[in-house]
């Protein structure tokens, strides 16, 4: 077994290895939450479905 110390200091490592491999996820959350919503996006998509049923589209006033 080895020292204690060591045994911090690894589990340390670990998790700064960790953190730098999280942190591009982290920023690519925090940009996609800065931006606008796109609130036509799920109508857009239920209008391609309803034309891939071979449904007819309703006017959305």
């Amino acid at each position: 077994m080895c020292h204690p110390a060591w045994a911090r200091a690894l589990t340390e490592a670990q998790r700064l290895k960790d953190l730098e491999r999280l942190r591009p996820v982290r920023d690519r959350t925090d940009r996609e939450h800065a931006r606008p919503p796109d609130a036509e996006a799920p109508a857009r998509g239920a209008d391609r479905r309803t034309r891939q049923a071979g449904g007819e589209l309703t006017p959305t006033a």
